[in-house]
């Protein structure tokens, strides 16, 4: 779980989470030890307060290092594409945009075009 890794990230200490949450800070660490899990609702509130997905906190993403090192997303880009999942509206919008969708599969439509060469994943960087 990356409870601890976000935690440090916004600057909190394990107190001031705990408080955030209305648990003991003796729970948190149990918690950021892997001693014991938070229910499912409390993994929600968690996500929720660092702004992921409950997939992210508990590390099952399709961010893997395999996936990271072949396409190299910026931390950015993983918000975007977290945003978009979570988000019917966002989709709507964005395959409106791109002019995708009716059951188009952009992921693998994305990587065929990388993988085939017809876009190089450093020109895709902007500003």
């Amino acid at each position: 779980m990356r409870i601890k890794e976000l935690r440090k990230k916004m600057g909190l200490s394990q107190k001031q989470l705990a408080d955030k949450l209305n648990v003991a800070a003796t729970t948190l660490g149990y918690w950021e030890k892997g001693a014991y899990e938070p229910s499912t609702e409390m993994m929600k509130r968690i996500a929720d307060i660092f702004s992921v997905s409950v997939d992210y906190l508990i590390e099952r993403d399709c961010f893997s290092d395999s996936f990271d090192s072949f396409v190299s997303l910026s931390e950015k880009e993983k918000r975007l594409i977290l945003a978009y999942r979570n988000n019917a509206n966002m989709q709507d919008a964005v395959d409106k945009l791109l002019g995708i969708g009716n059951g188009t599969d952009l992921a693998g439509e994305i990587t065929d075009t990388v993988l085939n060469g017809k876009i190089s994943p450093a020109k895709t960087a902007t500003k």
